[in-house]
């Protein structure tokens, strides 16, 4: 494994992993509960 800044590739796959599930929960959840799905995407428009 090639270190970069203390950071090794296999971390860095496995951040883009949590984060893009974390993001993909979060939009999920907007879907079904119109109060924060219409606040999303007004904060979205800005």
């Amino acid at each position: 494994m090639v270190r970069k800044h203390g950071i090794t590739l296999f971390q860095l796959a496995l951040l883009l992993v949590a984060a893009g599930l974390l993001l993909a929960a979060f939009f999920c959840y907007a879907e079904w509960t119109p109060g924060l799905s219409a606040g999303a995407a007004g904060f979205m428009r800005r």
